[in-house]
């Protein structure tokens, strides 16, 4: 009974088109894991017969067998989804994880590029434009803190050379302006110049070599390569640059308001992470010179 459930459940996600094949991979892993743990451990098959009391005694199984919080939660998630579509097809039926609630999961502290190890851009003498790009869009990252997907977006008409600016259109379409240095202004200038030398025009900034704007996965193979040369690193990614960003700046005095604009956060309680990693900065210092530490 228990299994024909659990594959009517799966069938309707399967015709549900915002869970990908991963989600319900994930979802088929979890409910096949609960199913065997039941039989083994309750002799039972029959949906009506599980409690909430059966139910807490799985999550214990799963701390015992020294599961994470996340992976424990994310089965909880699983239950939850599955008992709630069987109530919706069942009203009769008793909903065993009502007012089950998930573990605690830690914050994990963001990933950043220690500053002595971020790779310095400049252009040599290289003439392969496509190993320039691929250096200057990194650089472009870290001089902005801007997501990726704004950085597909950006087209050379949204960067003020006067005023020294690029505009951005971020989360919610909201459009922020991002300073530029006058060194970055000058490698911009440079950038742009190799480019119409190089390769066909477009209007977009960044582009392959027909002039099209370039995939998310594009990118991020890029800065993954780019970044294996100057750090160890496990994560190596476009969203750990903007990590670095902020953390940076942070680092060096930055008021943390500011940040958050540069970011382009909707509230402040976003831009606090990367606090942690300046307490923790400023705590090394402390037990490295204060006398008594």
């Amino acid at each position: 009974m228990l299994v024909s459930q659990i594959n009517d459940f799966l069938n309707y996600l399967s015709h549900e088109k915002r869970f990908s094949s991963a989600t319900i991979q994930a979802y088929n892993t979890d409910l096949i894991q609960f199913k065997e743990y039941t039989i083994n451990t309750f002799h039972t098959e029959n949906i009506a017969h599980i409690n909430s009391k059966q139910i807490r005694f799985w999550i214990a199984y799963l701390k015992e067998n020294e599961l994470t919080n996340s992976s424990i939660s994310r089965k909880i998630s699983t239950l939850k989804s599955f008992f709630k579509y069987i109530k919706q097809n069942n009203s009769d039926f008793t909903n065993p994880c009502k007012g089950l609630v998930s573990p605690k999961i830690k914050n994990r502290l963001p990933v950043f590029v220690d500053q002595t190890k971020f790779p310095d851009f400049n252009f040599d003498n290289d003439t392969d434009f496509e190993k320039i790009q691929e250096k200057f869009i990194l650089e472009f990252l870290y001089q902005t803190g801007i997501r990726r997907s704004e950085l597909i977006n950006i087209k050379k008409t949204d960067i003020d050379l006067h005023q020294l600016f690029v505009s951005v259109i971020g989360k919610g379409k909201k459009m922020r302006n991002i300073p530029l240095t006058n060194q970055f202004k000058n490698q911009l200038i440079e950038f742009l110049k190799r480019k119409d030398n190089y390769w066909n025009t477009s209007d977009y900034l960044f582009t392959d070599r027909n002039g099209l704007p370039f995939k998310a996965i594009k990118i991020y193979h890029i800065i993954k390569e780019q970044l294996s040369s100057s750090t160890t690193l496990s994560k190596k990614s476009p969203h750990v640059i903007r990590h670095t960003f902020a953390t940076h700046l942070l680092n060096n005095g930055a008021d943390i308001n500011v940040v958050k604009e540069l970011l382009g956060h909707s509230s402040l309680a976003a831009t606090q992470v990367y606090t942690h990693n300046t307490i923790d900065k400023l705590k090394k210092v402390y037990h490295q010179a204060h006398p008594r530490a």
